[in-house]
């Protein structure tokens, strides 16, 4: 697809791949491989996606679940390989005075989980935040690498998004493919592969999409630094004319007693 068109998931009108899904775990329900509390867990985390973001990977998710007994092995390899922290749980850690049971201290510890089931549709929310992540963090290199005004920013964008600047542009889109490479080069898995390099043929519209994010909000942040600027030169003149009325009713009172 080509740079600025619109971008839209994979459909499904007719929810095949979520029947399908279905099927495979009513039949590890049935045959005792799952129990209903991993239904539940499974069932848990697919309801906490936005539709949209299903759309994307819901493949992935029912050609994981065909080969169900390797897929623990391979979420793990998955969350080490490419540092997901998947299984990281945030835990609160209160201490108290043994003696007056008055609260200490308080903080939050990092602690590991063991897998889960619903880790089947986690792992591929997390690998798609990993290239938002890539996506993101190139796309705003103006701020990180030059020190410049919000106007330059703003200015640097529309650039790159109305094809100001095609050579800067393809440099921007070659880097962020070549480090989407970079991150996903250990993955042998045929299924996350199939993914991901779907998700690669993606890169340009999401670029596209990130670039004219980063453009609006230029824009409003220049619109605010204008305003402030110019509300900040009225205050000033304000503050100006009071001084030299003040000094002029000081030099008439002056007068007066003269």
């Amino acid at each position: 697809m080509k740079l600025g068109e619109p971008f839209s998931s994979e459909k499904d009108p007719d929810n095949l791949v979520l029947r399908k899904i279905y099927l495979l775990i009513s039949k590890y329900v049935a045959e005792d491989f799952w129990t209903v509390q991993d239904f539940k867990k499974f069932r848990c985390s697919l309801a906490k996606l936005r539709k949209t973001d299903f759309f994307e990977y819901q493949n992935l998710v029912k050609n994981l679940l065909i080969d169900i007994q390797n897929i623990p092995t391979l979420i793990k390899e998955l969350n080490q390989v490419l540092d997901l922290h998947l299984f990281d749980v945030r835990k609160k850690i209160v201490e108290t005075d043994p003696e007056t049971g008055k609260i200490i201290r308080e903080y939050y510890q990092v602690t590991e989980r063991s897998y889960e089931p619903g880790d089947i549709v986690l792992v591929g929310q997390k690998i798609l935040e990993k290239i938002d992540t890539i996506i993101f963090r190139n796309c705003n290199f103006f701020a990180q690498s030059f020190h410049q005004s919000t106007e330059q920013i703003f200015n640097s964008y529309e650039q790159l998004l109305y094809g100001e600047d095609d050579e800067l542009l393809q440099r921007l889109i070659e880097k962020i493919i070549d480090e989407f490479d970079e991150t996903f080069s250990q993955i042998t898995n045929f299924e996350v592969l199939a993914f991901l390099m779907v998700q690669r043929s993606k890169l340009p519209e999401k670029i596209s999409d990130a670039l004219k994010q980063y453009y609006q909000d230029s824009s409003v942040a220049y619109e605010k630094e204008k305003t402030k600027v110019f509300r900040h030169y009225v205050v000033s003149q304000m503050n100006e004319r009071h001084a030299i009325m003040a000094k002029r009713q000081k030099e008439n009172k002056n007068k007066r007693y003269h």
